[in-house]
C-alpha cells in the first residue's frame, strides 16, 4: 500500500514551501531519514524531488499523482483485511471532508450490522439570540459566546479550578518583557489547513488595533515571527495576567477564508440563519472524534424549540442542568442620580421580595442573603428610570409592582433586545437595569469578565477605580489579583451599585444514550466530550 505519510506531506505542501527541517519534524524523522524516504518515493514514481544543492538553490518537491485519490482506492480495495485500529488510524489522516465521509461509511460497514452502526447523534440547544455575525472579537450576545466555544480555541484556557493552562500552546516563556509562544504542531483548521504563528499574529493585531478589546492589548508593542510554531510578543513590561485575556473567548484564534471564519475547535459552522445555526463535527479536530456530530442552535422562543421540548419531555429523555447566567440589578454609576440611601432601600425591598418567591431550587440559586430588618424609606423626588428589553420585561414587571407598593416613582425606557445589545449604555439615560451576564464564578475572572466582555463594562469600565484595576492587575500574582478583584466587586455591592440576585441554570434534554456531560464556564455543554453508549 502507498505510504500514508505522502498524504501528510501533500497537505503540508499546500500550506508551505518545502523545507527539510520542518517536514522532518512533523513526520518525526531526522533530516537524513527524510532524504532517504524522499528518494524511495521518487523511485516509486510518486514525486519529483529537487535537493537544491548549492547556495541560493531551494529544495523543491512536486507530486506526480493524485495521492489522495490513489490512496483512497487502495484502502477501499484492502478494507476487508483491516483491523478496527488500522481503520481508525487511517481515518485520522488529513483527508478532505468529502473523502473522509465516504471512507468512514465504507470502512465501518464490515464491523457493524446496519441496525447496530454507531449513532450519528444530533442534539438541539437554545440561546437567547442567534448572533448576526459570529466573530470572537466583536461578540455582544451570550449565544455567540456559547457557539464560539464549540468552533474556536484559544492559546490558553482556564481550567475548572480557575488556573491558566495551555490549549493551542505547547509551552511559553517570559524573557524580560518578551513572551515567547510555542504552538502545538499539527493543529488543523476545519478546512484541513495548518495553524501557524502567522494566524496568531493576525488575530492579536485585530485585537490590538480594531476590536472592542484594544484597551486590553495596549501594552503589546510588537509581534515577531520566528517560524511556523514560534512567535514572540513584546510588552511595555512583563504582564502575567495578559494570559487571562488570551484565554477568553474574544481572543479565539481563527483563519479568515473567503469571508468566513474557520476555527480549530471540535465543530465548524455548517449553516447560519437568523433563527438557527447548525454546527457539524470538525473531522480535522485532533484530540477526539466527537460522537455528537451535529448541533442545532435555535433562538429562545422559536417554535422549533417549544415543539421539540414538548416532544422530548413526552419521550422521557435524559435531562441535564447547565449554568446559564448570573442575574444582577445594576445601577448607573455615571448618572448617579440616586443616593446611597436610596440605592440601599431599593436593594432592601427587592431582596425582601425575592426571598419570598418560591422558585425551583435546581434552577435558581440566590446570590445575596436577605436580613429581615426594617428600613425607613427615603424620599424619591424624581422617578427612577429603568430600562426594559425583551428579555427583562417579566422581571421589570416584578420590580414595577414592588416600586408601586412602596410608592417609588418610576419611568420605563423600552428597547428591543437587539437594540439593547447594539447601544452603548453610556448613551442611555437610565438609572437601573436588570442584567443577565454569563460569567466565570471564580475571581479574578468574575470581575474581569464584568469589566471586559459584558454590557456591564459600558458603565463601569469608565470609572477610575475600574481603569486602575485593569491596569494594575496585569502585573499582579494570581493570588493577589484574586483578592483585588474580589475587593472591587464587594465595593460595588457594599455601595449598592450592584445587587447580585441569582445564579441561573437551564435544562437541556438529551437522548438516553448520551453520557459524560461536562460544561464550559459560559453556560454551554462540551458536546465533543459526550459519549454514546448502548
Amino acid at each position: 500500500m502507498i505510504d500514508t505519510r505522502l498524504l501528510i506531506v501533500k497537505r503540508l505542501l499546500e500550506q508551505h514551501e518545502f523545507e527539510m527541517n520542518l517536514f522532518a519534524e512533523v513526520l518525526g524523522l531526522s533530516g537524513r531519514q527524510l532524504s532517504r524516504l524522499l528518494k524511495t518515493w521518487e523511485d516509486a514514481g510518486y514525486i519529483e524531488y529537487y535537493p537544491g544543492q548549492g547556495r541560493g538553490n531551494k529544495c523543491h518537491l512536486d507530486f506526480l499523482i493524485d495521492i489522495e485519490k490513489q490512496l483512497f482506492f487502495e484502502i477501499v480495495n484492502h478494507d476487508k483485511t483491516m483491523t478496527l485500529a488500522e481503520i481508525n488510524e487511517l481515518l485520522s489522516l488529513p483527508w478532505s471532508i468529502t473523502v473522509v465521509e465516504s471512507l468512514k461509511e465504507r470502512l465501518m460497514e464490515q464491523y457493524f450490522h446496519p441496525d447496530d452502526k454507531p449513532l450519528e447523534v444530533t442534539v438541539m440547544d437554545y440561546v437567547p439570540t442567534i448572533p448576526v455575525t459570529l466573530h470572537p472579537a466583536y461578540l455582544k450576545e451570550l449565544g455567540g459566546i456559547q457557539i464560539c466555544l464549540q468552533v474556536f480555541e484559544t492559546l490558553y484556557r482556564v481550567d475548572e479550578t480557575g488556573e491558566i493552562v495551555y490549549q493551542l500552546l505547547r509551552y511559553d516563556e517570559w524573557q524580560d518583557n518578551i513572551l515567547h509562544l510555542y504552538l502545538k504542531k499539527g493543529i488543523l483548521f476545519s478546512d484541513g489547513s495548518l495553524l501557524t504563528s502567522e494566524h496568531v499574529k493576525y488575530v492579536l493585531l485585530i485585537l490590538k488595533e480594531q476590536s472592542e478589546y484594544q484597551y486590553l492589548y495596549q501594552s503589546l508593542l510588537s509581534i515577531e515571527l520566528f517560524d511556523d510554531t514560534h512567535l514572540t510578543l513584546t510588552f511595555v513590561e512583563p504582564c502575567n495576567n495578559i494570559k487571562y485575556m488570551m484565554a477568553e473567548t474574544f481572543s479565539s484564534i481563527y483563519k479568515l477564508e473567503e469571508g468566513e471564519l474557520l476555527g480549530t475547535g471540535p465543530y465548524y459552522i455548517h449553516k447560519h440563519e437568523t433563527t438557527e445555526m447548525v454546527l457539524k463535527a470538525n473531522y480535522y479536530y485532533k484530540p477526539i472524534n466527537p460522537d455528537v456530530k451535529t448541533i442545532h442552535y435555535f433562538a429562545r422562543g422559536h417554535r422549533t424549540v417549544d415543539q421539540s421540548m414538548s416532544l422530548m419531555k413526552a419521550k422521557g429523555m435524559t435531562t441535564q442542568l447547565c449554568y446559564a447566567f448570573n442575574e444582577l440589578l445594576v445601577f448607573n454609576p455615571l448618572a448617579d442620580r440616586l443616593s446611597l440611601r436610596q440605592r440601599r432601600f431599593i436593594r432592601h425591598i427587592i431582596l425582601q421580595a425575592v426571598s419570598r418567591l418560591e422558585l425551583p431550587a435546581a434552577l435558581y440559586t440566590l446570590s445575596s442573603a436577605y436580613e429581615e430588618t426594617t428600613m425607613e424609606a427615603p424620599e424619591f423626588c424624581h422617578p427612577v428610570k429603568i430600562l426594559v428589553d425583551d428579555m427583562s420585561i417579566n422581571d421589570i414587571h416584578f420590580i414595577a409592582e414592588i416600586f408601586s407598593n412602596h410608592h417609588i416613582p418610576a419611568e420605563y425606557m423600552k428597547l428591543t433586545h437587539e437594540l439593547y445589545l447594539r447601544t452603548n449604555l453610556a448613551h442611555i439615560d437610565v438609572d437601573l437595569i436588570w442584567m443577565y451576564e454569563a460569567l466565570h464564578q471564580s475571581q479574578p475572572l468574575l470581575t474581569i469578565n464584568l469589566l471586559t466582555q459584558s454590557k456591564f463594562k459600558e458603565w463601569y469600565q469608565l470609572l477610575t477605580t475600574s481603569k486602575e484595576f485593569l491596569s494594575t492587575i496585569k502585573n499582579m500574582s494570581a493570588k493577589a489579583s484574586r483578592g483585588y478583584a474580589a475587593q472591587l466587586f464587594e465595593q460595588w455591592v457594599e455601595q449598592a451599585y450592584v445587587i447580585p440576585l441569582y445564579i441561573r441554570k437551564r435544562v437541556i434534554y438529551f437522548p438516553d444514550a448520551l453520557k459524560n456531560f461536562q460544561c464550559y464556564h459560559y453556560g454551554t455543554f462540551k458536546y465533543d466530550r459526550m459519549i454514546v453508549t448502548k
